[in-house]
């Protein structure tokens, strides 16, 4: 049986972060915000976790209360997700100055899988005294990539990015707390027949159950 993850996603900034009732955009750049892109890729992240069959909430409100609202929902885990400014490139996952191994196992597993699908530049996974990243469950905190990097922006807003980097995240949640899953099946070659001359009551017999037997739909033009 598949281990059932309690993942706290937070999107980072947004409504209520720093004062009630209004909406901290977070860092702008290309057009967009952070706490908007954020909260896209939060939505992709908890839907496949769900997907998956885990559970996922949202922590919301003030910033330095998010990690205490995980904790209170007996979270397996926080991430945090955010986009970079301030002129760099590339991709890196902080955790708590304090954190513990399960934190750091995470980050590296998260940035690393994030790396991978959205082919941005690695800067790896340091730590920081986040007030997100303080509470007693693992966590860590994304920054995806820099949102006033237009080549690092138009990979994530690829069409298809986020949902991929979702799943990349949900993918280095799922292997840092040990769950392997195969891959799907490859589909089985599609075979072609010809058949050249008007087949017997026999053959054509024979031929339905061999397509009945291998779950093989076919179609058919008339002989003339």
């Amino acid at each position: 049986m598949t281990k059932v993850l309690r993942i706290a996603v937070d999107d980072g900034h947004g409504l209520g972060s720093r004062e009630r009732g209004k909406v901290d955009s977070g860092a702008v750049g290309n057009g967009h915000t952070e706490a908007a892109i954020a909260k896209i890729v939060g939505n992709e992240v908890r839907a496949e976790l769900k997907r998956r069959g885990h559970a996922a909430m949202k922590p919301v409100g003030h910033y330095t209360t998010r990690d205490q609202q995980a904790d209170a929902w007996r979270a397996t885990a926080l991430v945090s997700l955010h986009l970079n400014a301030g002129g760099g490139h590339g991709t890196e996952t902080f955790v708590h100055s304090s954190a513990g191994a399960t934190s750091k196992k995470i980050a590296s597993a998260v940035n690393g899988r994030v790396v991978k699908v959205l082919g941005t530049k690695n800067r790896g996974v340091k730590t920081n005294g986040f007030a997100v990243l303080a509470g007693r469950c693992p966590a860590v905190l994304v920054e995806i990539a820099f949102i006033d990097s237009a080549s690092d922006m138009k990979r994530l807003l690829a069409s298809g990015m986020i949902r991929k980097v979702a799943h990349a995240i949900v993918d280095g949640l799922e292997a840092s707390f040990g769950i392997v899953r195969k891959p799907a099946p490859k589909p089985a070659p599609v075979k072609a027949y010809v058949v050249t001359a008007k087949p017997t009551a026999a053959q054509y017999a024979g031929l339905a159950a061999y397509l009945k037997k291998n779950r093989i739909v076919a179609s058919a033009k008339p002989i003339r």
